[in-house]
């Protein structure tokens, strides 16, 4: 996990970690997570219990690989 503040606002960028922790991250935190994985079917699933826990504004999901990141210079 790499956790980054720009403007007095957490970011957090998490890299394959388990859908219950993301939930509970964004529960107990104020940051914007944006969950990465290169498996469409577990960034659904997350977006899912993202939605059912109304944390829906706060988790991005990018599907990609990890060794390959696509982020665009100074998006995060």
């Amino acid at each position: 996990m790499i956790e980054i503040t720009f403007c007095c606002t957490p970011a957090t960028i998490v890299f394959g970690l388990a859908i219950s922790f993301l939930s509970t991250l964004a529960k107990n935190t104020g940051a914007q997570i944006t969950a990465v994985d290169m498996l469409p079917q577990f960034l659904e699933k997350l977006m899912k219990k993202a939605m059912e826990n109304n944390l829906i504004d706060r988790i991005t999901a990018k599907e990609m690989l990890m060794d390959n990141l696509t982020f665009a210079e100074n998006s995060l």
